[in-house]
């Protein structure tokens, strides 16, 4: 019983005294982030050069939709970059009303205009040569100036040059997807000690003690009649303290599933997680916690389901499907896949 009370405080109230355990492993090495150009994982501080670097290697592949990536992702300045975007549109737009106009087709890399909205920007000029046009050294007036000169087939290419400013504009940022970094473990009764690394706090670790302090009045406030906008306002105050959110789920076999998620994922994140692991991925389920509660709510944030910055929770099939099944005898004795249950090892 002692054990019980424990576990229930830890779910209700998120006491850190339940997953800041110094004498325990890691329960995660860090955070992990992949990007849709390559399948390697780096933590979050290694992230925008691992970016930069898949995006230029891009470059040999696909050079148009490469240089596209590099102006929307890497330059953080949204309105700079929508600036150059349409400078381009205007130089592309130029060269198809007037493809037999010298003046059109050629840019001067020092013209000040150019350096402001397009040479500042990162990947444009890697753009513009992309779709045609070539860096050349012109004479004029006495003085040898580098201009962007488009080659002159591609002026007899419209509706190409207006496809590759699509690919540009209808480029979106290459963003990082949050790496779950599934694992399995035996049974086993630590299950419900936790020790997270930093990345998953907005805050210091003594402002996590001090947190610990002040459950009795989280406790008393959780059991009060609160309205719309104290929710949102705790809410937001458990989006600012925590990032990630590491959950565990207990089969009914005693094995433990666990995965990141950021505090902001829906639950709805979390149940298709669960449902990629089953063999009977059709099958109704609900994930529980400590205290027995189904959590039902598909859209509501997993920071709002009070899961920050971990969670211990509880898998269990909906009690009807399952009675039928069982009564047809055709329920699988195993719950998770084969390829996820080889990578089971002890906590």
């Amino acid at each position: 019983m002692p054990e019980i009370a424990k576990a229930t405080k830890s779910q209700t109230s998120n006491d850190p005294e339940g997953f800041c355990d110094s004498d325990s492993p890691v329960s995660v090495s860090g955070v992990f982030f992949t990007c849709a150009l390559s399948t390697e994982r780096v933590t979050k501080s290694q992230l925008d050069e691992h970016i930069r670097e898949c995006i230029l290697m891009h470059l040999a592949v696909d050079p148009i939709k490469a240089s596209a990536f590099m102006v929307k992702t890497i330059n953080k300045d949204k309105e700079k970059v929508q600036v150059c975007v349409n400078t381009i549109e205007k130089y592309i737009n130029n060269v198809c009303a007037h493809p037999n106009e010298e003046k059109y087709s050629k840019i001067r890399l020092g013209n000040k205009a150019f350096q402001e909205r397009v040479g500042s920007i990162e990947g444009a000029e890697e753009f513009l040569q992309a779709i045609g046009f070539e860096r050349s050294l012109i004479k004029q007036d006495e003085q040898e100036e580098y201009y962007l000169v488009l080659n002159e087939d591609k002026k007899q290419h419209r509706d190409q040059l207006k496809a590759y400013f699509d690919v540009l504009a209808n480029t979106q940022p290459l963003k990082p997807t949050l790496d779950r970094d599934i694992k399995v473990f035996h049974p086993n009764n630590s299950v419900l000690r936790f020790n997270l690394p930093s990345d998953f706090y907005n805050v210091t670790s003594q402002e996590v003690e001090r947190e610990q302090q002040l459950r009795a009045e989280e406790v008393e406030m959780n059991s009060m009649l609160r309205t719309k906008a104290m929710r949102e306002a705790d809410l937001k105050k458990q989006l600012r303290r925590y990032r990630y959110v590491l959950i565990r789920i207990r089969f009914p076999d005693g094995i433990i599933l666990q995965g990141t998620f950021y505090a902001r994922d829906k639950l709805s994140s979390l149940t298709e997680f669960v449902r990629e692991c089953l063999v009977n991925d059709w099958q109704p389920f609900y994930l529980v916690t400590q205290t027995r509660q189904k959590l039902t709510e598909e859209t509501s944030m997993l920071a709002e389901l009070q899961l920050a910055p971990a969670a211990m929770l509880h898998f269990q099939w909906d009690e009807s499907i399952a009675r039928d099944i069982a009564s047809a005898q055709t329920q699988e004795t195993t719950i998770l896949k084969s390829c996820i249950l080889k990578l089971m090892k002890p906590l």
